[in-house]
């Protein structure tokens, strides 16, 4: 054996292939964060319309939309607020019922226990919100701070990853992103002592 022949085979004879075209690498898209989705400045395929086809499929569509709910509820409550003169809160003017009506019903749907969408928040969490159900006037959004954070984090936890492996799989392994099922891959990489 000449020494050319013994340095050729102490090097594996293939190369291995990654199985996916969006296998990491510098020509695989970036995968956005929870907050470039949800304000729909994700690049495609992970646009928010995806995002709650994903959420609706998947029977969680109510994490999102109470979220929304809560936004629209912050942005109405800081309307009324804006327009009181010294932010003295008129509980019989047009404004204030209808701020408490958005207030009962994400109370009725997404917080009280057994709501057609209750969302998943801690015991605590959910009483203290519970404990402003009967106020003279609608509570300050921040009331609801605590528990559309959780659902922040439930969210990004619980269904972030699989909605992004469902349009663009990556391997969560490095190793397994290279296909190690053929025979010859095997027989080829062994080391110098193994052949």
């Amino acid at each position: 054996m000449s020494s050319s022949s013994h340095y050729a085979h102490s090097r594996p004879l293939t190369v291995a292939i990654p199985r996916s075209a969006f296998a990491t690498g510098p020509y695989c898209p970036r995968r956005p964060n929870l907050t470039e989705i949800l304000a729909n400045t994700a690049p495609p395929p992970w646009t928010l319309s995806a995002f709650m086809a994903y959420l609706s499929q998947n029977h969680c569509l109510e994490t999102l939309e109470f979220t929304m709910d809560a936004s629209r509820y912050r942005k109405h409550y800081n309307k009324m607020i804006a327009r009181s003169p010294q932010a003295q809160i008129s509980p019989v003017s047009e404004e204030c019922k209808y701020v408490k009506m958005l207030w009962r019903r994400l109370l009725e749907a997404y917080i009280a226990p057994n709501g057609p969408r209750e969302v998943n928040l801690p015991s605590d969490v959910r009483d203290r919100i519970l404990s402003q159900s009967d106020l003279y006037s609608p509570p300050p959004p921040d009331t609801l701070t605590p528990a559309v954070e959780k659902v922040y984090e439930l969210m990004e936890e619980s269904v972030l990853v699989p909605f992004l492996n469902s349009l663009c799989p990556q391997t969560a392994h490095p190793d397994s992103a290279y296909d190690t099922s053929d025979e010859n891959f095997h027989s080829h990489t062994r080391s110098y002592d193994e052949r």
